[in-house]
């Protein structure tokens, strides 16, 4: 997918949400796939000025349902159908493919002082908490990691990580504002995959946390050489 035909997908997907009844400071719970479906989805909202509340594809329907709750979401876009209560209007992201509809007419962009995400932790300990950054703090984050790294736009970089984490959702953020290529990986499940990926998209780096590197060394630990 190249970034023109990216661009494309997210301001047809945002012409899709406004017809749908997504709107400027909104709560929208968005199933974190690792896709190119997720993706569009998760800028159209920023363009209309929505606050995306990106939730892990495998939530238990009550720890969703806590979140809503929480929210006060009316809209939730899934990876598959999950009832949730209180009249939530729920998307499939499949709808997001078949969808070939017109683009939105964007009159301006988000003010950097108006919030553009809702993370919430997982909730293994509790109820989940939420935490939102604006689009000025998303931005800056990015600016900042890419200074930082000293990465370009020719660079390729494989991201396992999901993208209901903020690590996972940041170095996201990051290749995008470079114009980088960006190689979506689905976990560390499959470690194999992941080294023939590597390889094939001749990637200049990765993302990962010590669990995953755990991992890729177990089972390849001289190719990480």
């Amino acid at each position: 997918v190249t970034y023109s035909e990216l661009t494309h997908k997210i301001l047809q997907s945002a012409k899709f949400l406004s017809d749908n009844g997504a709107s400027k400071g909104q709560f929208v719970i968005l199933s974190a796939t690792q896709s190119t479906e997720f993706i569009a989805c998760y800028f159209a909202l920023h363009l209309i000025g929505a606050i995306a509340v990106p939730v892990d594809p495998q939530l238990p329907s009550s720890k969703l349902q806590d979140i809503a709750n929480q929210c006060s979401s009316k809209i939730a876009i899934l990876s598959k159908f999950t009832e949730i209560k209180n009249t939530i209007k729920v998307l499939l992201l499949s709808s997001f493919t078949e969808n070939d509809g017109d683009e939105i007419n964007l009159l301006k962009f988000p003010e950097p002082s108006e919030k553009a995400d809702l993370l919430f932790t997982t909730g293994t300990t509790g109820m989940p908490k939420g935490v939102i950054l604006t689009h000025q703090n998303v931005l800056a984050g990015a600016k900042n990691i890419n200074h930082f790294i000293q990465n370009t736009s020719q660079d390729i970089e494989l991201i396992p990580l999901p993208f209901n984490h903020s690590f996972g959702l940041a170095r996201l953020r990051c290749n995008v504002l470079l114009g980088a290529t960006i190689v979506l990986a689905n976990g560390f499940l499959l470690p194999g995959r992941i080294y023939r990926q590597l390889e094939e998209t001749k990637s200049t780096g990765f993302c990962s946390v010590p669990a995953g590197i755990a991992v890729l060394f177990k089972f390849g630990e001289d190719k990480l050489a």
